[in-house]
């Protein structure tokens, strides 16, 4: 029977998972962006005064406790369940009031996409340079986009800078950043041959996305079925789907990327 090839899933729920996917794509958008084009416009909102979070102690999360809080984020798409969604978002805003920055950035992602709560942009905004105060590089990276849109690249090449540094230091969470900017954005197409190698460097660390997203059908049947097994053991919901119907289906799933814009 021959090996078959489909690029979106079989299920609805599935479907819906995968736009959890955004929590990365968000990040690509304005890598390249064309100030005052209206497709790839983000809010023009004056940022708020830092001042406000100086004596909130910055938590920072190690390579696993990012992945399983980015994989617990994905059951607001996974179940499409409101009641699950809102339980959890509460959850994130309380730990970012605490000093998880990615907590605020998975609560701007929500913000952006109106899945939980009520589509707000500003909050959105508001979530994500909280988020990159607490030095969250998913959160300074959607502020990236900003800093670009508003003629700001000091300051967007620093994040870039300081993700890039921090992938080199072994960062899971970093390192997958960079590879779904390597693989989107053509101003770095030079950067394309190291997109696996960071994948799996982040597999290695736990970190599930990274193993579920290793799905490139040049892998032979054999990899692909190991890295979304690993994947899944890992908590991503949608490798789990991908790797029974390898299994019982032959059939190879490679996971929806979404590419979302304010």
């Amino acid at each position: 029977m021959q090996y078959s090839i489909h690029y979106t899933s079989r299920y609805n729920s599935i479907i819906m998972w995968y736009f959890c996917c955004q929590i990365l794509i968000l990040l690509l958008i304005g890598c390249g962006a064309t100030p005052n084009k209206q497709s790839n416009v983000v809010p023009n909102i004056n940022l708020k005064s830092e001042t406000q979070w100086k004596e909130i102690p910055k938590q920072i999360l190690d390579d696993i406790a990012q992945s399983q809080k980015m994989n617990l984020f994905s059951k607001c798409y996974y179940y499409e369940n409101v009641n699950i969604c809102k339980h959890i978002l509460d959850n994130f805003e309380l730990e970012c009031k605490s000093g998880i920055g990615l907590s605020c950035g998975l609560r701007g992602l929500a913000f952006v996409d109106g899945r939980g709560v009520a589509k707000n942009l500003q909050q959105a905004l508001e979530s994500f340079q909280q988020g990159c105060y607490f030095d969250d590089s998913l959160s300074c990276m959607y502020m990236r986009k900003y800093y670009i849109q508003y003629n700001q690249p000091e300051k967007a090449q620093a994040i870039l800078d300081s993700v890039q540094n921090s992938c080199a230091e072994g960062k899971a969470l970093e390192c997958f950043l960079l590879s779904i900017v390597y693989e989107n954005d053509t101003q770095f197409s030079s950067q394309a041959d190291k997109i696996v190698q960071y994948r799996k460097n982040a597999c290695e660390k736990k970190f599930a996305l990274a193993c579920g997203y290793l799905d490139d059908k040049k892998l032979d049947k054999e990899s692909y079925q190991q890295y979304q097994k690993r994947a899944c053991d890992f908590g991503m919901m949608a490798a789990c789907d991908a790797y029974r119907e390898s299994m019982e289906l032959n059939i190879r799933t490679k996971h929806t990327r979404l590419y979302r814009i304010w």
